[in-house]
């Protein structure tokens, strides 16, 4: 059985695109947030005018098969002239630290 899955994604906005690029992801958050096994999908802009979108699923093939909703595709699509691409994925593993260490 498959653990659950945790991503951080980095949308980089390019000049002037920073509100569109807001807008979109909004537009898709209720409908991602709803899909099969997404347990969290929050977007935090962070210093520099980036997003980066931290995701939770039950499992790795839950989170590649949401590439293929349309809350997705539609996302993909609206950002390809407004973000740096490629977009970096980066896989979170299994915390290191003991319960409670910050």
């Amino acid at each position: 059985m498959s653990s659950e899955c945790s991503i951080l994604v980095r949308l980089i906005p390019l000049e002037g695109q920073l509100d569109a690029v807001k807008a979109a992801v909004e537009k898709v958050l209720d409908d991602i947030r709803a899909g099969e096994g997404c347990l969290q999908y929050d977007p935090f802009e962070v210093e520099g005018g980036e997003i980066v979108l931290f995701e939770r699923w039950e499992s790795r093939e839950i989170w590649q098969a949401h590439f293929d909703t349309e809350p997705i595709k539609w996302l993909q699509k609206e950002l390809a002239d407004k973000v740096e691409l490629p977009v970096e994925r980066i896989e979170l593993g299994e915390s290191s630290l003991p319960p409670g260490a910050q």
